[in-house]
């Protein structure tokens, strides 16, 4: 008896959790709304084209103030040592009238490089880029 019943709560366990069995869906309030769209619901970022060039993008509506600070400036072809210094030190990122903070750098070289996002002198990661690289001491998206 003990078993017929286990294996009768097993039974109607996988039946439910693959959806054999009928759920009645509960109706949503007459208020219901959804959440306003914003750009970050679309944005993509880093965006690599075809020339080499990377597009770094990032939804801050509220900031005053957004660097870039990037590796790979050594990778780009002829770039002089006071623009990679200028690349260590940030890239200012313009601010589009959405809210979308953006940068554009290079051509670099085909390869993994790191980057960060300082806003309004905090130091950040890409919340659109899944990737990232840790150490004792920091996080920067790849």
């Amino acid at each position: 008896m003990f078993i017929r019943m286990l294996v009768l709560n097993f039974c109607l366990l996988t039946a439910g959790a693959f959806g054999f069995m009928e759920q009645q869906a509960a109706a949503p309030p007459a208020s219901f709304v959804l959440p306003p769209t914003t750009p970050n619901d679309t944005l993509k970022s880093p965006e690599v084209a075809a020339n080499g060039r990377v597009t770094f993008r990032l939804y801050a509506p509220n900031a005053h103030e957004v660097k870039l600070q990037v590796e790979g400036a050594e990778a780009t072809p002829g770039i002089s040592n006071e623009e990679m210094m200028k690349s260590m030190a940030g890239h200012a990122m313009t601010k589009g009238a959405d809210g979308v903070w953006t940068f554009e750098f290079g051509p670099v070289q085909p390869g993994v490089y790191r980057y960060t996002f300082v806003v309004d002198g905090v130091q950040t990661t890409d919340p659109r880029n899944p990737v990232s690289s840790e150490s004792l001491n920091t996080v920067k998206s790849m």
